[in-house]
């Protein structure tokens, strides 16, 4: 039996922070993290130990949260949530590189 090594691309605070953001519950975040991972409904069946039209009823609720389609949409929303926490953690990072004013290495 093939063990799955894959990791995902976001770090666990990264993640805790979209997770937040979007509302998740433990389970949908379980699966929305599995379908991030480019598993198939079977394999997050497996891998979360629930049926497959669980996980589809779980997709499907989700979808119904945001509005979308299908699970394309789903991964791009979650895409533009990344990006939206990205910059609001860069507005409120001190600037640390070229924060000083012109000129002012002159002596």
């Amino acid at each position: 039996m093939a063990v799955t090594t894959q990791r995902s691309f976001l770090s666990d605070r990264e993640w805790a922070q979209v997770r937040q953001s979007l509302g998740l519950s433990p389970r949908q975040a379980e699966i929305v993290r599995h379908l991030l991972l480019g598993e198939s409904d079977k394999q997050i069946a497996k891998e979360l130990q629930i049926s497959i039209p669980t996980v589809r009823t779980h997709l499907g609720r989700l979808f119904q949260k945001f509005e979308l389609n299908d699970r394309v949409e789903l991964i791009l929303h979650i895409f533009s949530r990344v990006r939206e926490n990205d910059a609001k953690l860069s507005d409120d990072a001190p600037a640390t590189f070229g924060s000083g004013a012109a000129g002012s290495d002159e002596v």
